[in-house]
């Protein structure tokens, strides 16, 4: 297994696997919300996922990271 270490990434995409079975609780709008510090945060990404149990990907232009959030905008359950 590959463990990370911190410190700064240049991503470009962030995956999301909802729960293997029933819908409650998956993510279906999203924004996506980097830094470098921890404090200030930049939007990179936003946009809405099909009500399915498949994994979803949310793509952007490379940036630099130490920090991803995932904003759910919307979702079931």
């Amino acid at each position: 297994m590959d463990h990370l270490k911190s410190g700064t990434y240049a991503i470009d995409k962030v995956a999301y696997l909802p729960w293997p079975s029933g819908s409650n609780g998956n993510i279906t709008g999203y924004n996506v919300y980097v830094s470098t510090d921890g404090v200030t945060f930049t939007k990179v990404a936003s946009g809405t996922w099909p009500n399915n149990n498949s994994k979803k990907l949310a793509t952007f232009d490379s940036t630099d990271a130490s920090y991803v959030k995932l904003e759910a905008t919307a979702g079931v359950g």
